[in-house]
């Protein structure tokens, strides 16, 4: 029969509880010291001292008793009959465990062997000595680890029958597990044994941090290598790609591979556009670790937006060929953004706007302010000449009306332009977009009247709403928070 002795603190006060504590054991403690430091009588004599020892001894014991109660202190006392004990597996079964390796001799697609299969392999080896632990008194509990640790049932531990997809291997997390589990819940802990490829600690902080978990279990700690020695495979590491590029301008896509057992071998590397062959590259793979990039000159020929894929192909021996494709998008755009923007006069917003669009060199601006109003277009010598020239209504709003990716009408008179709205409203159907600036003449007159258009606007622009001249500040609705523009 084994026993374990602990003590408890069933109770522990705050920090005026505390202080209350000390100040009074401190109190009881001067009382006794100066019992102790007091000198006995002469009659008192050899009876005098024993009697001030005994009343010594009752006022420690009181002050032991005290704290006893205050931190209602408990001795907890574990009886376990023969040799009962708990050995906890743990097992890695993160997704690195499906890779394929083997010995320092193996040959490139022989004697590779996937790191789960072996697992299996020395699980099924090792039945009988499981059964010899349990009729010992041994309680074997199994525990696979990933992002989190999770127990196995008797049945799912006796096969494995399942894969490793876990994406992290927190071997630390497990650890942290079993030292904060209940020592109530069955036998005391004896010993863990852990199974893993070793791909748990990235640097030297997080071994040190596992090797004090261990440190804190306190017991016997065993660890089975699942992985090999030797490791063939060649992986894309990192992708060099921006998210736009433009018809018809040359852009560079970059990707970085590292292959590790393949030095001096050729990788076929190929870029796809949405399944399709673009380019396709060989390069000389290096030693192990080493970082090979390769780079691809594209000049997309159309607008739009496409996922490219840089492909390895699959070398003989490769431990895993999941790690030899990368997808990215790319949104293709014209070579600049093409910008109507119309301006029913000249005012000190639109010359801001005009700028705005005129400093990106990215935009390809058209602009123009609607000088002549009905009264030059009413006149009684219509041949009369003028010295402005006539708005191109026909050109911009009926033969290049499409060419825009973007038009602006900025306190636009849509009164005196309004036989085009129809044609807004078809160019918005097309994928074109619109922006409507209000003003004395746009917004505030209801002129935009054409049912076609209205039908796409988010507003009402039919209606007369007149000018609001006194100041204020607008405020932002829950979709224009997350909208591209306002956000």
């Amino acid at each position: 029969m084994d026993r374990d002795w602990s003590l408890i603190v069933g109770h522990q006060p705050g920090w005026l509880g505390l202080i209350l504590i000390v100040a009074c054991v401190g109190l009881a403690l001067l009382d006794v010291f100066a019992l102790v430091r007091r000198p006995p009588s002469a009659a008192q004599g050899r009876r005098g001292r024993a009697r001030v020892l005994g009343v010594l001894g009752l006022r420690l014991a009181a002050i032991a008793c005290l704290l006893a109660v205050v931190f209602e202190l408990q001795v907890r006392v574990r009886s376990y009959a023969g040799s009962a004990r708990r050995v906890v597996v743990l097992i890695d079964r993160s997704a690195s465990m499906d890779i394929a390796d083997g010995p320092a001799d193996a040959k490139p697609g022989r004697e590779t062997t996937r790191r789960w299969d072996r697992v299996r392999a020395l699980w099924r080896g090792g039945e009988a000595a499981r059964e010899h632990w349990r009729s010992e008194g041994v309680d074997i509990e199994v525990r696979t680890f990933g992002e989190r640790s999770d127990p196995l049932t008797r049945a799912s531990a006796d096969t494995l029958e399942f894969e490793p997809d876990a994406p992290a291997s927190e071997l630390a997390a497990a650890l942290v597990e079993l030292s904060d589990a209940d020592p109530d819940q069955g036998p005391p802990l004896a010993g863990v044994v852990v199974i893993s490829d070793g791909l748990v600690a990235r640097n030297a902080a997080t071994g040190e941090h596992l090797r004090a978990l261990a440190a804190e279990l306190g017991v016997p700690i065993t660890t089975i290598a699942a992985a090999g020695p030797t490791l063939r495979d060649v992986s894309l590491t990192r992708l060099h790609v921006g998210e736009f590029a433009f018809v018809e301008n040359v852009t560079e896509f970059a990707a970085e591979l590292v292959a590790h057992g393949l030095e001096g071998q050729r990788a076929s590397v190929s870029l796809l556009r949405d399944g399709e062959l673009v380019e396709e590259q060989t390069l000389r793979l290096g030693d192990d670790g080493d970082v090979r990039t390769v780079r691809f000159e594209v000049a997309p020929d159309r607008t739009g937006q496409f996922v490219y894929e840089f492909r390895i192909a699959p070398l003989e021996g490769e431990a895993s060929t999941v790690n030899n494709r990368r997808s990215f998008v790319i949104k293709v755009l014209r070579d600049k953004v093409r910008v109507l923007h119309v301006a029913g006069r000249p005012d000190w917003d639109v010359r801001a706007l005009r700028t705005l669009l005129k400093r990106d060199p990215n935009v390809e601006l058209l602009s123009y302010y609607i000088l002549r109003d009905w009264e030059d277009l009413s006149r009684e010598d219509e041949d009369a000449p003028l010295s402005l020239i006539a708005f191109p209504t026909d050109e911009l709003f009926r033969e290049q009306l499409g060419s825009f990716d973007l038009i602006v009408m900025h306190n636009f008179d849509a009164q005196a332009h309004g036989d085009y709205l129809s044609n807004v409203a078809d160019y918005l159907r097309e994928g074109g977009a619109l922006v409507v600036i209000g003003g004395d003449l746009g917004v505030a007159t209801g002129d935009f009247d054409e049912p076609a258009l209205a039908e796409l606007l988010p507003i009402n622009l039919r209606e007369r709403v007149g000018l609001e001249r006194e100041p204020f500040a607008p405020k932002l609705s829950d979709a224009g928070r997350r909208h591209p523009i306002s956000a």
